[in-house]
């Protein structure tokens, strides 16, 4: 079932991807931070989009591209953050539902998702359908109650030897269910 009308109470940091103290893109072999409080694995590329004019709400986007190689998958995560009364403790996530959302632009089909990890399993999105166009994903996830942390994540899953790329933007993360989650500034 759906949350109540009332609106969601974004979670999480730098959702917009507006925050990049730590240079505008990285093409290295290693897990790095990129945008502040987003991670990249070691087959991402990334780089920092800024937004002049389009359907995005945000100052930027970020480019993940998936490394050539067969097997890789890109990907960049953000740990959503405790609320501050609960002292960095899982206790306010566990058991309850998680939704995160993000615009994405994505040229081919079933290269791009998103999804939420609690420390044991993930749940993904659907994919995006591919055409160059923005589609808004979203995933719904309820926390195992034993959850270890609470974790969003962007993906680019190519096949076979391609360097898959998409456009991330305009994500929000919220408590509860929602059919419909908005890019919330904060």
């Amino acid at each position: 079932a759906l949350a109540s009308a009332s609106p969601p109470q974004p979670i999480g940091f730098n959702m917009g991807f507006d925050i990049w103290q730590r240079g505008t893109s990285s093409t290295t072999s290693t897990v790095v931070p990129v945008a502040d409080m987003w991670w990249k694995n070691v087959d991402a590329n990334v780089e920092q989009v800024p937004v002049p004019s389009s359907s995005f709400n945000s100052t930027y986007t970020i480019t993940v591209q998936k490394k050539a190689g067969a097997n890789k998958e890109a990907c960049i995560r953000n740990p959503v953050p405790f609320p501050a009364k609960y002292h960095s403790n899982m206790r306010f996530y566990r058991n309850r539902t998680i939704t995160f959302a993000a615009d994405v632009i994505c040229s081919t089909a079933t290269e791009a998702y998103i999804s939420i990890f609690d420390g044991a399993t993930r749940t993904y999105s659907r994919a995006h359908t591919g055409g160059g166009t923005l589609e808004r994903l979203l995933v719904t996830k309820t926390l195992a109650l034993f959850a270890s942390e609470l974790i969003v994540e962007c993906w680019v899953r190519g096949t076979a030897n391609n360097s898959a790329s998409a456009e991330f933007g305009n994500a929000a993360c919220a408590v509860g269910s929602f059919a419909a989650l908005p890019y919330i500034p904060r």
